[in-house]
């Protein structure tokens, strides 16, 4: 299954518990990928975030802290700066 999925999409932030709580029980011969996508220019640096994140091999450590700090905290993470800063 691929996941097409933003940081700043308050569906996807919302849909992400249930999705976490699937994958802890999907069946073994099904595969997961989740694919950041960008159809905003401010959410670029969302994306690199992500594949920061993965190959730092951290998503799982802060992939639900991204949309925290963006959809509950009202963290501004639409560049470079500001997430380093956070």
């Amino acid at each position: 299954m691929i996941e097409f999925f933003s940081y700043a999409c308050p569906h996807c932030a919302d849909f992400e518990a249930p999705l976490q709580d699937w994958l802890k029980r999907k069946p073994k011969d099904v595969e997961y990928r989740a694919v950041p996508v960008v159809f905003r220019e401010n959410w670029k640096p969302l994306a690199k975030l992500y594949y920061t994140l993965e190959t730092m091999g951290v998503v799982d450590k802060y992939h639900d802290k991204v949309f925290e700090a963006i959809h509950k905290e009202n963290k501004q993470l639409f560049d470079d700066e500001a997430i380093i800063k956070w």
